[in-house]
């Protein structure tokens, strides 16, 4: 289902729904992490006490889940965002987060409760319901906006037609067809005397032309934004996935790996994560 939309999101050519459907992305995969961090958090508890690859793993999937809801809430609509801060206001946010510190002072030496498994699995169920009840929202509204976006499509496409059969109408009534049908830039020296109304309607293609130029570059400023959420993702992922190839690491090392680099550079994740990926396709053709 996450990669379904992901490619939704990287094909679709309308910006809004780009949008929504980046934001949904985000809310699915942050919802999917929220389900590790559960099942792991259940081991460590049920064992007593968290041992460093637990609590290794416990902070990726925080920093992870991190990652997506930032993405989100940049790109989601003003009703998932409100639905968002009623989640982040639950008091039993702050029962899970009290939990989480349990877990990481807890040692071989300084066990904890086996039976706080109960409540953290019941919590942290809460909240990916609470995910769940946002991604569901979001769905609808993606639905609506498909359906905004389709019936705006549909009124410009007959727009254009009456335009067109305005000019076909007027180019058959005149002493030379064709003029007025590809002349769109026509002067007040190209026009026939007296035609206002041809004048008229080709100051209208003009328009259409206009509008329709301003609109695209918009589209094309819009999707660049949505698209740059989604490019990094994928550099990110494929850089992790050589790393865990070539060095035998777990996902968490993996990326940490990239961020130490990051770091040391002082240039962003994608950057690094680009980099090494066409550093193994070019070792690759040699």
């Amino acid at each position: 289902m996450l990669a379904v939309v992901f490619e939704a999101a990287d094909t679709a050519s309308e910006p809004q729904v780009t949008r929504y459907l980046v934001a949904l992305f985000n809310m699915m995969q942050g919802k999917e992490l929220a389900g590790q961090e559960r099942a792991t958090g259940v081991a460590g508890f049920i064992h007593g006490w968290f041992s460093q690859a637990l609590l290794e793993r416990l902070r990726f999937l925080g920093e992870s889940q991190q990652r997506c809801f930032e993405t989100f809430i940049e790109f989601a609509p003003a009703e998932a965002l409100l639905a968002w801060k009623a989640i982040a206001a639950e008091p039993w946010q702050a029962e899970i987060e009290r939990l989480r510190q349990i877990a990481i002072r807890s040692s071989e030496r300084q066990p904890i409760p086996t039976s706080l498994h109960q409540p953290w699995f019941d919590l942290t169920t809460t909240r990916i319901d609470a995910f769940k009840s946002i991604e569901d929202e979001l769905t609808a509204e993606l639905r609506a906006q498909c359906q905004r976006s389709i019936a705006e499509a549909s009124a410009e496409l007959d727009n254009h037609k009456a335009l067109l059969k305005r000019l076909v109408n007027l180019d058959s009534n005149a002493a030379n067809p064709g003029t007025r049908l590809y002349n769109v830039q026509a002067t007040e020296l190209e026009a026939v005397p007296g035609d206002a109304m041809g004048h008229q309607v080709n100051r209208s293609v003009l328009d259409v032309v206009h509008d329709q130029n301003q609109r695209l570059l918009a589209l094309h400023d819009e999707l660049a934004v949505a698209r740059t959420s989604l490019d990094e993702r994928k550099w990110v992922e494929r850089a992790k996935g050589l790393l865990m190839q070539r060095h035998g690491v777990n996902e968490p090392e993996a990326y940490r790996l990239l961020q130490q680099a990051a770091m040391t550079q002082g240039i962003r994740l994608m950057d690094v994560a680009r980099t090494l990926v066409n550093k193994d396709k070019n070792r690759k053709r040699v």
